[in-house]
């Protein structure tokens, strides 16, 4: 999904100096209105998180996982990206948009719609502690379909035949 780059607040952060609880209460107070671009390199994975937020409150989020070809979108991929916020090896970026255009996203994107407040209350029930098993539980059959996948073009040599 190609998404608006207007107007950057924060670009290329590295997630070990960001307070994931003090940088959502910040966007909640300051009425934010945009995306938060998240990337993370975990163990043989390139995972991106895209939080959009309307006024301060999450409105869309979507999940990708270029190694496994994953695209989760909305509440799930709102618990990866919450999960993700407490990773240490990634960077963030901001970027803020006009309401119009993000209506506009949402409304071309149904499927990423994901409407939750962001307040003290619903803060204190996240953890923004990384947990691997979120990633192997929920993911352990499309994983297990590319390694299979790569045993069957390995044992019938497809791949060699993929660069001729």
């Amino acid at each position: 999904m190609n998404l608006p780059i207007s107007k950057p607040i924060v670009e290329n952060v590295f997630l070990d100096v960001i307070d994931p609880v003090k940088l959502l209460s910040d966007l909640n107070q300051k009425q934010f209105t945009g995306f938060i671009y998240l990337t993370i390199h975990s163990l043989n994975n390139f995972e991106e998180n895209i939080l959009l937020f309307l006024k301060g409150n999450i409105s869309g989020s979507i999940y990708l996982n270029n190694t496994y070809n994953v695209e989760i979108f909305g509440k799930e991929a709102f618990d990866f990206s919450i999960n993700n916020l407490g990773y240490n090896d990634g960077t963030i970026n901001i970027y803020e948009l006009s309401a119009e255009q993000l209506k506009l996203i949402l409304i071309f994107n149904d499927k990423i719609k994901y409407e939750t407040k962001i307040d003290e209350k619903s803060l204190s029930k996240l953890s923004f502690k990384y947990n691997e098993d979120l990633f192997r539980e929920r993911l352990k059959n499309k994983i297990l379909n590319v390694k299979l996948r790569e045993e069957l073009f390995d044992k019938f040599k497809i791949n060699e035949l993929l660069r001729l």
